[in-house]
């Protein structure tokens, strides 16, 4: 047999009604069970925004400004304790957490360029006391908690970076691809960002969200669902998980579970980095489970002298520029 009339044979055969049938036989088979994984997905996503929406309607019914335990989990809310500088190990497959932060190391690795003029002030700026005299361990170095949402923007997203491998990064943000994409419409749908705002301000000024980051680019993003935001409190700080904290994360919860590009996963993280007016802050890592909303949170750290300044910055730096991790397509 010739090489031609071999190659017309198979391709005779590759053609036959038979084989045509079986090809696409499984072709529906798998388009079906692609159907049915997807319906399958949208169920469960909507089950979890309906769970979402009925907490934060009891949540936004209670009037305290911070929530003990036994009222948090009148809501289907269990806050749990985690020690930032333990959580360090970022494989999904091992780490309870959906987030993880950068090493000192690799922090060090990018330092700052201060050649560029904005970046030199902002690192002069950076240990001076904003009341105009130098710090000393008793002086207060910041003025209330917007001026540490905006001291942790800089650090992470203002100044200028050296990378040396790649002139086109420029900031810590860039190293895990984070982007500041403001509030509306990613990270909160604009009705939800209306009622924080309503929320916050509706006996005087009790509380702000700034900033929402995400994953970047697109192709990237509708793998990693994860969100951050910043918020300040506008009052000093407790222990216990505040009315604020919990509203900005069933709002950001329930903006990601509607947003189609992100309809593989069924578990949308989210953490929030919170400052307090007492120079005091946390970070804040939820999810939704089975059993209602997830929080962990750090302790307080504080920020009234440059000495703890320079303690606990680095840390909250750390997180806002980290890894995003965890199997969000699996739900737990």
């Amino acid at each position: 047999m010739s090489l031609c009339d071999g190659a017309s044979r198979a391709l005779r055969d590759l053609c036959s009604p038979f084989n045509l049938r079986n090809n696409n036989k499984e072709a529906e088979e798998n388009y079906q069970k692609d159907n049915d994984d997807a319906d399958i997905r949208a169920e469960a996503r909507e089950k979890t925004f309906d769970s979402v929406y009925d907490i934060m309607m009891s949540v936004l019914d209670c009037k305290d400004t911070y929530f003990d335990e036994k009222t948090a989990n009148s809501f289907h809310v269990t806050v749990k304790y985690f020690e930032p500088e333990d959580n360090t190990d970022n494989a999904a497959s091992c780490s309870p957490f959906f987030f993880s932060p950068l090493s000192a190391e690799i922090i060090d690795c990018f330092p700052f360029n201060v050649e560029e003029e904005g970046t030199k002030w902002f690192v002069e700026a950076l240990g001076k006391c904003e009341f105009g005299d130098q710090p000393s361990k008793k002086r207060k170095i910041s003025r209330d908690a917007s001026s540490l949402v905006g001291k942790l923007r800089w650090l992470v997203g203002g100044a200028l970076r050296i990378f040396p491998d790649d002139t086109k990064k420029r900031y810590l943000l860039n190293i895990e691809n984070w982007w500041n994409l403001g509030l509306c419409p990613e990270v909160f749908r604009e009705d939800l960002i209306d009622m924080l705002n309503a929320t916050g301000y509706s006996r005087n000024r009790m509380f702000a969200v700034y900033d929402g980051y995400v994953a970047v680019p697109s192709s990237r993003r509708i793998n990693e669902p994860h969100v951050s935001v910043t918020i300040e409190h506008s009052y000093a700080a407790s222990d216990s998980i505040s009315r604020a904290e919990v509203l900005t994360i069933l709002a950001a919860t329930m903006t990601q579970l509607e947003h189609k590009h992100l309809g593989e996963h069924y578990i949308t993280p989210v953490m929030v980095v919170s400052f307090m007016d007492s120079l005091q802050g946390r970070i804040v890592m939820a999810n939704m489970t089975n059993d209602g909303l997830l929080i962990h949170k750090s302790k307080l750290y504080d920020f009234r002298t440059q000495e703890e300044f320079d303690a606990s910055m680095p840390v909250f730096t750390r997180y806002m520029a980290g890894y995003r991790i965890g199997d969000t397509r699996q739900f737990r």
